[in-house]
């Protein structure tokens, strides 16, 4: 399946649905436009990363690996066989991400992220959120939106994939704001403005974005991480240069320190959020 081909032939048929949302609204479509007018303007896509990771990705060779192409680089390394591999990094999840990278056309190409609003993201992916510019992803061809988290909205009993489900939720770049307001709209128009970044995304739930092709750290516009654990990392800076850290905790604030350095080389903001 061709999944970004389908999220094109699908900009048409989320516009018709918004209108239909909007109308069906009443006195709160003001509100449902709002909403969809902020994550058209302010929605980005976003992929939440681990530390090491994220160091991985800003050092020179600007490794930006999904799991098959990292399972490809162990096998050259290790000389143990891919599929063994991958069911290792996959984990329990193996059967089920294999399934539906398959079913896709250019699955093992495929890298997955978020619709970001604001916040630390999904953070159970990683605590450092990773926002792309917005010129990455306008006119991408190969960028798709689904409503949720593909392995648990997409998969039927058996691994099997739920083609119809795909072909009816694929979303363009561009039309990502309906897909937000047909999702959570209803909740939006009855929310805060500043609780609109956790209903698009956060450890409960996200719209996912897919992707093909590997982006480098100029295309990032920010790195956002807790304001807690910089505060935490950087005033325990001084005690690791002098050695006053177990192990464990050195190393850490080492890796939080290079990756200031990375950031700094790369002019890409360290923002901080307060959870």
């Amino acid at each position: 399946m061709d999944l970004f081909q389908m999220a094109r032939d699908n900009a048409e048929t989320y516009a018709r649905r918004y209108e239909s949302l909007r109308a069906a609204l009443g006195v709160a479509a003001g509100r449902l436009e709002l909403f969809a007018v902020t994550v058209r303007n302010e929605g980005r896509l976003a992929v939440n990363r681990r530390l090491k990771v994220l160091l991985r990705f800003l050092d020179r060779t600007g490794s930006y690996y999904n799991v098959h192409e990292w399972a490809a680089k162990l096998e050259r390394r290790s000389g143990r066989p891919r599929g063994e591999l991958l069911r290792l990094l996959l984990g329990a999840y193996y059967d089920r991400r294999m399934a539906f990278d398959r079913c896709v056309s250019q699955g093992e190409r495929l890298h997955y992220g978020a619709l970001h609003l604001g916040g630390l993201g999904a953070v159970h992916f990683g605590d450092y959120c990773l926002v792309f510019k917005e010129a990455f992803a306008v006119g991408r061809a190969e960028l798709a939106y689904l409503w949720a988290d593909s392995l648990k909205t997409y998969l039927l009993p058996g691994c099997m994939v739920d083609e119809e489900g795909l072909q009816r939720d694929a979303c363009p770049h561009s039309h990502r704001h309906y897909l937000a307001a047909l999702k959570h709209g209803a909740d939006a128009a009855s929310l805060a403005e500043e609780r609109w970044p956790a209903l698009i995304c956060s450890r409960d739930g996200f719209i996912e974005a897919l992707f093909a092709g590997s982006p480098t750290p100029g295309d990032l516009q920010a790195v956002r991480m807790d304001q807690v654990d910089y505060d935490l990392y950087t005033g325990f800076l001084v005690d690791a240069a002098l050695g006053r850290l177990g192990e464990g905790d050195r190393h850490l604030v080492e890796d939080f320190d290079n990756l200031l350095d990375l950031l700094e080389r790369h002019s890409i903001p360290l923002e901080k959020v307060a959870a």
